[in-house]
């Protein structure tokens, strides 16, 4: 894979400054007009979003309200905020770093993509704790004045296609609890079963669970833990094997070059940014396991949605290939009928999963509809 990230930014921590936090309009889906602004309506430097979810760019005449609610004392402008797990981690960490340059009672001040409820955005608090970040944080696309506010270079996640600045990851460090060995001969599976039958998955992962039990892997939900406790195991276990998620995103911020990791793939293809996360810090390249027959669908929009069939048989040999398991494991095959049991699990009465022509059939009819027009 081409390395076509951009170079980092220098470490760099400026203002205060008095601003004024203004969303514009969307260009695109991905592209809106945002800035934060001084008197002279020019942009503060470092105050800009950039991603695949958002990138953002100045106004170039900015309009400046005069009577709007405004912040006193410190802040941080600490960029983009997501609802979901991996969107936070990926996207809301990079500018964190220079907290330990400012005031202690600085409050981060994120942008959403969307809507500004805190109540959207229940991993945010989460991530900050587990960095040992107790500060108030505000969610807001303003119009609001901050009069004291400071801005910092984002050294780490999308802008750089899931890659990180060495002095990013020496403060990550430095914030998460220390690490002893890696304890030789554990083996650990983080499975998705946990997130029930209406989540993204493969069909028959629990099966796959009692085939891994029995070579010694522990079977972990990765959220029935805390986010330290999740970090713990990830830098504890020898061996690692995942069920393609989120779960990804933060092994991949503390993965240690003397562990061993696998990810098995429910979708064609993994995502470049995690392609690219999981294998930005030392040790050994995460192993892709593609096994996949066919992918099918709800009747619903979200293609992270899918449901997918793997082949059991070609999964064993490449996890055996890959030591990861013995070559002469007893390895027995889900039954056609365990299968459509767990293919159909989720669906609703009356519903049935889709194949890909038939996904986007579902799908044109559904934009006509929304357009109002005929079906």
């Amino acid at each position: 894979m081409s390395d076509t990230s951009p170079s980092f930014a220098e470490p760099r921590v400026q203002g205060p400054f008095d601003g004024v936090l203004m969303t514009g309009e969307n260009k695109t889906r991905f592209l809106r007009e945002f800035g934060i602004y001084d008197a002279t309506g020019s942009a503060l430097p470092d105050s800009d979003i950039g991603g695949q979810e958002l990138s953002t760019f100045p106004a170039e005449n900015p309009d400046l309200p005069s009577d709007i609610h405004t912040i006193e004392g410190p802040t941080l402008f600490a960029g983009l905020v997501l609802e979901q797990f991996g969107h936070v981690l990926m996207n809301s960490l990079g500018r964190l770093w220079a907290v330990d340059r400012l005031p202690e009672d600085v409050t981060l001040v994120f942008v959403p993509k969307r809507r500004p409820a805190p109540r959207n955005y229940p991993f945010l608090r989460m991530v900050l704790d587990m960095l040992g970040i107790p500060n108030k944080f505000v969610i807001t696309k303003g119009p609001i004045r901050l009069t004291e506010v400071y801005t910092a270079s984002d050294l780490f996640g999308e802008r750089y296609l899931g890659r990180g600045a060495p002095a990013y990851f020496d403060w990550l460090d430095q914030r998460l609890p220390p690490t002893g060995p890696v304890t030789e001969g554990r083996k650990v599976y983080l499975t998705r079963t946990g997130l029930g039958d209406k989540a993204g998955r493969f069909a028959c992962e629990a099966h796959l669970q009692t085939l891994l039990a029995a070579q010694g892997y522990e079977i972990v939900a990765p959220e029935s833990l805390g986010l330290r406790d999740q970090i713990s195991l990830y830098q504890d276990a020898e061996q690692l094997v995942f069920s393609e998620s989120s779960a990804l995103h933060l092994y991949s911020m503390v993965r240690r070059p003397d562990q061993k990791a696998a990810v098995i793939k429910r979708r064609e293809e993994l995502p470049v940014l995690i392609q690219t996360q999981m294998n930005d810090r030392p040790g050994t390249p995460v192993t892709e396991l593609h096994t996949l027959r066919r992918i099918f669908w709800p009747p619903l929009r979200s293609d992270h949605l899918s449901i997918s069939l793997l082949d059991f048989r070609k999964l064993r040999d490449q996890l055996a290939a890959e030591g990861f398991i013995d070559t002469d494991t007893p390895w027995h095959l889900p039954s056609f009928e365990d299968e459509k049991q767990s293919m159909e699990a989720g669906l609703e009465p009356g519903e049935k999963l889709l194949n890909r022509q038939e996904r986007r059939d579902w799908l044109r009819a559904l934009r006509k509809a929304r357009d109002g027009k005929a079906w």
